[in-house]
């Protein structure tokens, strides 16, 4: 387990690359972008339950969510993800899938112009 601060953009790239899971724990939280870069780099993410995530990590399909006793829960989370490959391998490109079919750039501005009224 490697914990990081902050990274510029090249490196920010090359970590997620090497990593094998993104574990974004907080206890207040809009709508991470941290979160859904780490899903854009197909990995698994395991996540507080908090903000506006719902509806965008959806448990055990494209993340794990944290939602009762978190310490307990991200231990077992953690050590389900790295006993399985093919699970940890799944649950990321469920994430990527989601980044790519909601929040790709073209689709988020045409998301915007419908909601501002535009065609």
């Amino acid at each position: 387990m490697r914990f990081v601060g902050t990274l510029d953009r090249q490196r920010l790239a090359e970590t997620l690359e090497e990593s094998d899971i993104y574990i974004h724990y907080s206890l207040s939280e809009g709508l991470s972008r941290a979160i859904l870069e780490a899903m854009a780099a197909g990995l698994p993410v395991i996540s507080t339950d908090v903000g506006f995530i719902d509806g965008v990590l959806i448990d055990k399909k494209n993340c794990f969510l944290l939602k009762g006793l978190w310490s307990e829960e991200l231990i077992k989370a953690i050590d389900f993800l790295l006993g399985s490959d093919q699970t940890r391998r799944r649950i990321g490109e469920a994430a990527r899938k989601t980044v790519l079919d909601n929040f790709e750039a073209n689709t988020v501005f045409e998301n915007y112009r419908k909601a501002l009224g535009g065609k």
